[in-house]
């Protein structure tokens, strides 16, 4: 009799954590990064005693109440995370890069560029008028503030990522510290590890890959608690979390752990590094070839010309690069020392006007002329966006699809739980009315003593 009473408890019991199990899916329906518990039963096969009890058995025993999630596919979910993370954060910088030089875009340098040409061909076609010249100092201020203001612009959106990236490696080692701590829960709680930690631990781990992509292994003496390398390095070692750093040695950018390099290559922080060594580290680099070639090959002209008043040997351009080409000061202040003939004391004479004219159609760079150099840029800078645009839709489709997969596993399925609430209220009462009938069993049993 005691038997069958404890059996009977035992399948009430188990409806008691089925009922709570269902009902703690049911409340984090919406919790982001939850995962869904299921309640997992085996017979209790030991009945004690002898004879045909131990054939019977002696009920129900609640073996555990599993998250219902997949290993390989959270693995591969925070991999393409750490994708998308890394397409999107180049997508937004050179959406700004687009943005800031809209009003100093490429098409209008090559504008004004045009600009610059043709006023040196109109100076060698009126060579004596004054307003010529003016015109021409008033077309190459314009023209080297553009070159101007592009240098700048690029070098502020790339320190600006410079320090975009020092708080993403503070908000990173912010989450690994998060982790360090949830092992350390982890490692105290023994044989039943909450499954509010696993899901709080899951939610960090996703967290981190969008920054890098990641490597998480667990430990040995508990498969709960984790490590994580990125690059080779580690970022995570149980509950020891490293202090990730930010490292510029020579104007080259890399991140380090404290004791090793970490070379990631996807994810937010490794997108911020490639936009400063080689999206704008290349737009700077073509915008300063183009200028420096400017400075030179006009003022190597120049420089061996004469102008009306006899001056010789002055440049026409001062500066080194794009962020401080401008026309000599004594050439702005004085038109006429202009250089436009070959020769001097020659009325007439605008062969060095014809040949600063013709520059344009000179090769800067990769055998290409200053016209088509610019026209490349341009064409660069368009198509990297472009390119990189097409990635996010594809990586944040592959993520959709993967996050429904993942969902559908992970998530919780409102009338699968009310079914399951249904299933074991019933239990629950068959159960109940069992020991009830135990009870009363034992009643009429004590009530024939009597």
């Amino acid at each position: 009799m005691t038997l069958g009473f404890n059996t009977s408890l035992s399948g009430l019991f188990a409806a008691q954590r089925g009922i709570q199990t269902s009902q703690m899916n049911v409340s984090n329906l919406n919790t982001e990064g939850y995962v869904r518990q299921r309640m997992e039963l085996s017979e209790n096969a030991s009945a004690g005693g002898a004879g045909i009890e131990q054939k019977i058995g002696s009920g129900v025993l609640v073996e555990n109440i599993k998250r219902m999630t997949d290993a390989n596919m959270r693995n591969n979910y925070n991999n393409q995370t750490s994708r998308v993370g890394y397409y999107e954060q180049i997508e937004s910088v050179l959406n700004e890069v687009e943005t800031v030089m809209g009003d100093y875009s490429i098409g209008k340098l090559s504008n004004m560029m045009g600009g610059f040409f043709n006023a040196w061909q109109e100076v060698s076609k009126f060579p004596e008028e004054s307003s010529y010249r003016y015109a021409l100092v008033g077309e190459t201020a314009k023209f080297t503030q553009k070159i101007n203001e592009m240098g700048k612009e690029l070098s502020r959106v790339e320190q600006d990522t410079v320090g975009n990236i020092g708080v993403q490696v503070s908000e990173m080692n912010t989450i690994l510290n998060g982790l360090a701590e949830v092992n350390k829960k982890i490692n105290q709680t023994g044989e039943f590890v909450p499954n509010a930690l696993l899901n709080e631990r899951d939610r960090l781990v996703n967290k981190l890959s969008s920054y890098a992509e990641i490597e998480v292994s667990f430990e040995s003496n508990n498969p709960e608690a984790i490590s994580i390398r990125s690059g080779g390095a580690y970022l995570l070692d149980n509950e020891k979390s490293y202090d990730i750093r930010l490292v510029n040695s020579n104007n080259e950018y890399y991140l380090s752990n404290g004791t090793a390099r970490i070379d990631m290559s996807t994810g937010k922080l490794k997108a911020n590094l490639d936009i400063v060594d080689n999206y704008i580290g290349s737009y700077k680099k073509q915008l300063d070839t183009f200028a420096t070639g400017l400075i030179k090959q006009v003022n190597d002209i120049h420089k061996t010309g004469f102008s009306i008043n006899g001056d010789t040997g002055i440049d026409f351009f001062v500066g080194t690069g794009s962020k401080d080409i401008a026309i000599n000061p004594a050439l702005k202040n004085d038109p006429s020392k202009l250089a436009t003939s070959a020769v001097a004391g020659v009325e007439g004479n605008t062969d060095i006007a014809k040949q600063i004219g013709n520059v344009m159609n000179q090769t800067v760079s990769d055998n290409m002329s200053f016209r088509n150099y610019v026209n490349s840029f341009s064409m660069e800078m368009a198509q990297d966006l472009n390119t990189v645009s097409n990635q996010v839709a594809i990586q944040n489709q592959v993520l959709t699809g993967i996050g429904e997969r993942k969902a559908s596993v992970e998530g919780v399925n409102l009338e699968e739980e009310m079914t399951n609430l249904m299933m074991y209220q019933k239990l629950f009462t068959a159960n109940a009315k069992a020991i009830k009938a135990i009870d009363e069993t034992l009643d009429t049993i004590l009530n024939i003593k009597q």
